[in-house]
């Protein structure tokens, strides 16, 4: 089996563990992981059609690593921006029949993000925070919903699944989103 994972990461410079725990369960599991390295230009306060060439690059440099091999299965882990960026651009990359999505702290409250999350019909695990600014809970519902997917939703996790002030309970949102993804990805 070839099992390719993607790491899209909250923006051009930010990882994090939030995306190193799924890219190490990833491995765990046999995945040749690979992180999208993105560039500035990204307009943070732009709309779908601000950041469209944005968008397209990102996607292109994806479809470039997807097409070195025949994979029989992909995963892609997106955080934050990442979502905004596999929403805008899923549904058109040419893909395995075989594809997984991770969307970490999802920016669902996007009409395009939502939309394209939809779109692409892949099976999904969504991770929220009950904190963050980004999480909608009836916007994440109509995506868990029309997805069938899995939704972890940590208490009092902010953006970042850091519990304010508290880092045991941030090792143990950490935990939650270690145990979810191992589950998620066979």
């Amino acid at each position: 089996m070839t099992h390719l994972g993607l790491v899209i990461p909250g923006g051009p410079f930010f990882l994090s563990a939030v995306l190193r725990i799924p890219a190490v369960a990833l491995q765990q599991r046999g995945a040749d992981v690979r992180d999208v390295p993105l560039s500035q230009g990204f307009n943070m306060s732009g709309s779908l059609d601000d950041n469209r060439d944005y968008f397209d690059g990102v996607g292109q440099q994806i479809q470039e690593i997807i097409s070195e091999r025949d994979w029989s299965q992909l995963t892609f882990v997106a955080k934050s921006v990442g979502t905004m960026i596999l929403g805008a651009i899923g549904a058109r990359l040419s893909v395995p029949g075989s594809v997984n999505a991770l969307w970490l702290t999802p920016t669902f409250p996007l009409d395009y993000v939502r939309d394209g999350a939809v779109a692409t019909g892949w099976r999904s695990l969504i991770v929220s925070g009950s904190a963050d600014h980004w999480y909608h809970a009836a916007r994440t519902t109509e995506v868990v919903e029309a997805l069938g997917a899995d939704h972890l939703l940590i208490d009092g996790a902010e953006h970042n699944l850091e519990i304010a002030g508290d880092v045991g309970a941030t090792l143990g949102a950490l935990e939650q989103l270690a145990t979810a993804t191992l589950s998620f990805v066979k």
